[in-house]
Formats: C-alpha cells, sequence, structure tokens
C-alpha cells in the first residue's frame, strides 16, 4: 500500500514538472510570438525616430525640437515616450548640443515586453531594443540637391526656352517673395520635391512646367555651416597660364588667369584664390581631387560682411571640369566659398561640368549666354540664373557629394 502511495507520490512530482515544462513551450510560443512582434514595433520606432529628427534639422530647427518631434513617432506607435533615447554627434563621433554640427542622429528604443505564460516560469517580462542611426545636417546638406539661399527676391530663374532638371533631393529656395522661382516662357523645372520658404511663390510663363507644385515650408539655415575654412599656407601669388598646357598645385592665388586656347590642369588639393578665376577660350581640366576656397584678400582672415573675393568668370568657348576629393575634411567638396564672400560667378558661352558640392553660400551663379549647358552635383548658392534656351542638370548623388549624398539608415538590434 505504501508502495502504491510512493508511486502516487512521484507522478504527482512528475506531473508537475511536466506541467512546468508545457507552460514554458506555450510561454516560448506565446510570449515568444508577441514579442518577436513588438520587436518590429520597436525596430520601426526607432528607423523613424532618427528619420524624424534629421527632417527637423534639415528644415533648421533645434535639437530640442527634432527630438519631441521624434518622440511624437513613438506616441504614433503607442509607445511609452520614456522607450526613447536620442544622440546627437558631430563628425568625430563626439556628442554634440549644436544642431548645425550634428553629423549624426542615433536613436534607441528600449521597451519592456510583459509576458503571460513565462511568468509561471519566472520570466515576468522581456527587454525588447533597437537602434537606428540616420546621417544629418551637414552631412546631407539639408537633404537639397539645389539650395537658393537668398531671403528676398528671385533666388531661382530659369530664362525662356529652358531645361533645369535636378535630381538626388529636392529644391529649396528661402525666397519670401511672389516670385521666388520665376520659371520662363517654355521652360521647365523638374525636381524630386520642390520647396519655396512660407510667404513665397513661384511663377510660371506660358507653355512653362514646374514639377511638382511646391510646397512651402520654414527656411532653411545654411546646411553646410560645420564645414571649417581651409588653412592653407604661403603668399598669395597671381598666376598666368602660358601657352599650351600647363599645371598648377595647390596653395594661395590671387587670381588664376587662362587666356585663349590654354588649358592649365590643377594638381589634387587644395587651392584658396582671392581674386576671379578667368577663363577666355580656354580649359580647366583634368582637376580630379580638388576643392577650391573662394576667400578674400584678406586670407587667411576671413571675409568681412558685404566683401567681394575669390569667383568664376568665364566665356568665349571656355570648358570647366572639376570634381572633389574622395576623402579627407572636404571630401565630395569642390568649390567652397567663405560664407561672407559676396562676390558673382558668371558663366558665359562655356560648358561647365562640375561634380560633387558647389557650396557659395552668399555669391550667386550666372550663366548669361543662350544656349549654355551647365551640370553640376548638389549647389547651396546665393541666387541662380539661367539664360534662355539652356540646359541645367543638378544631380546630388553620392559618394559624390559632399557627406555622402542623401540620408543614410543603418539599423541594428
Amino acid at each position: 500500500m505504501s508502495s502504491r502511495r510512493g508511486e502516487r507520490g512521484q507522478t504527482l512530482v512528475l506531473s508537475a514538472l511536466l506541467i512546468v515544462v508545457l507552460i514554458g513551450f506555450v510561454g516560448l510560443t506565446v510570449d515568444g510570438g508577441e514579442a518577436a512582434a513588438e520587436q518590429q514595433l520597436v525596430r520601426n520606432a526607432a528607423d523613424g525616430s532618427a528619420l524624424a529628427a534629421v527632417y527637423s534639422l534639415n528644415k533648421g530647427s533645434t535639437i530640442a525640437a527634432a527630438t519631441t518631434l521624434a518622440g511624437q513617432v513613438l506616441t504614433a506607435d503607442a509607445l511609452p515616450a520614456g522607450d526613447l533615447a536620442m544622440t546627437y554627434l558631430d563628425s568625430s563621433g563626439a556628442v554634440t548640443a549644436v544642431a548645425a554640427n550634428v553629423h549624426t542622429v542615433r536613436a534607441v528604443v528600449t521597451d519592456q515586453h510583459r509576458t503571460y505564460f513565462l511568468g509561471a516560469v519566472g520570466v515576468n517580462s522581456l527587454q525588447l531594443a533597437a537602434t537606428a542611426e540616420a546621417l544629418a545636417g551637414s552631412s546631407v546638406a539639408a537633404g537639397c540637391a539645389l539650395c537658393v539661399m537668398a531671403p528676398g527676391g528671385s533666388g531661382i530663374d530659369t530664362g525662356t526656352g529652358s531645361t533645369m532638371t535636378v535630381t538626388g533631393g529636392p529644391v529649396v529656395a528661402n525666397s519670401t517673395a511672389a516670385a521666388a522661382i520665376a520659371v520662363g516662357n517654355n521652360s521647365h523645372l523638374a525636381a524630386p520635391a520642390i520647396t519655396i520658404a512660407t510667404g513665397g511663390g513661384y511663377t510660371l510663363g506660358s507653355g512653362a512646367t514646374i514639377s511638382p507644385v511646391p510646397a512651402n515650408a520654414a527656411a532653411i539655415a545654411d546646411p553646410l555651416a560645420a564645414i571649417p575654412y581651409p588653412s592653407v599656407g604661403g603668399a598669395a601669388t597671381a598666376y598666368t597660364a602660358p601657352v599650351g598646357v600647363s599645371s598648377i598645385s595647390p596653395g594661395v592665388y590671387s587670381s588664376i588667369t587662362v587666356g585663349f586656347g590654354r588649358t592649365v590642369d590643377l594638381n589634387a588639393g587644395t587651392y584658396v584664390v582671392t581674386g576671379a578665376i578667368a577663363l577666355s577660350g580656354s580649359l580647366i581640366a583634368a582637376a580630379a581631387g580638388v576643392t577650391i576656397f573662394l576667400a578674400c584678400p584678406t586670407y587667411p582672415t576671413a571675409c568681412s560682411v558685404g566683401a567681394s573675393g575669390g569667383h568664376f568668370d568665364t566665356a568665349s568657348g571656355s570648358v570647366l571640369t572639376l570634381s572633389p576629393p574622395a576623402a579627407g575634411t572636404y571630401a565630395g567638396l569642390t568649390v567652397f566659398a567663405d560664407r561672407e564672400n559676396e562676390a558673382a560667378n558668371t558663366f558665359d558661352r562655356s560648358t561647365v561640368s562640375v561634380t560633387g558640392t558647389w557650396y557659395t553660400l552668399s555669391e550667386t551663379v550666372a550663366d548669361t549666354h543662350t544656349g549654355d549647358t551647365d551640370s553640376f552635383g548638389q549647389m547651396v548658392v546665393e541666387t541662380l540664373t539661367m539664360p534662355n534656351s539652356s540646359t541645367l542638370t543638378v544631380n546630388r548623388v553620392g559618394p559624390g557629394s559632399y557627406g555622402g549624398g542623401a540620408s543614410s539608415l543603418a539599423l541594428s538590434l
């Protein structure tokens, strides 16, 4: 009799153990499935938060405003706001509190998922986490392929019978004028998106098209404000190209003059020019791996407000071909003007082909000859004016543009 009682006791113990094991398996199935679904939600929330913060910064907002917008993503996903931790890093990977210096936005979402069956075996919750990083600030240059920074007047003028095609990012015009963008008769402007500062508008001539229809938004801040000015030693010299083909090396130049029928090759490196880069029926070619900094005659002292310094002046069938460095501080940056330099860049009867980023914040760019064809990578300019019957292509692509082109996203768990 006692033997049977012992067997019954062993059976009860074994049954209890089997029930615990069974609950564990059920918990793994049910709670594991629930956790997997919520893990995807957490991952999506991290992704969306990083991109929302980048979007906010690209509109010129503060870090606090960017964080607030990122938090709204969690609210929309029914996750606690406290699950989100935002970090803003500069190009060296250090934490920064300056919006203009932000290179990378990191969003970490950590959520405690309450279990149902696994609680019976002592597992009351599962921690779910996801990290998303998005490039921002200077690295994407405010997201725009063509950034026209003048706060008033006509920022973009296409001329008549012209075609302006922008790819790799939107067109942004900071002007609040009624004709912030003027598309002339039978001209066409196309881009992935077009934004005009709040209060600004656009005009269309007869037979003209603009695609898509521009939207209004807050004006953007200088998208490349964090880029440092180059430090290049030596006294400024004036260079006049000799007959035939010549080459020059990086340094400081008060002017570079290339006369009719002459060709100058620029060796790779950083050039500082405080006056005109003047071409007349000539070529600047084989200029790969080059950054040209348009400074003022006071260099290395920065330009004073309203000063005029380095600029381009091409005419009479000239050809200008430039491409940027692939590595280093100025990777992807081809032309860079002192932010206070208000000189005018003029192209007349010229063929201009500049890959990488053309960044002349306070300098205008104008082509003045009917029928010219110009192509650029990303452009950040004061104003842009094209002549009649012209063709302009702006194609912002990474890694050819400063910061590697369009925003990238990396996710990790």
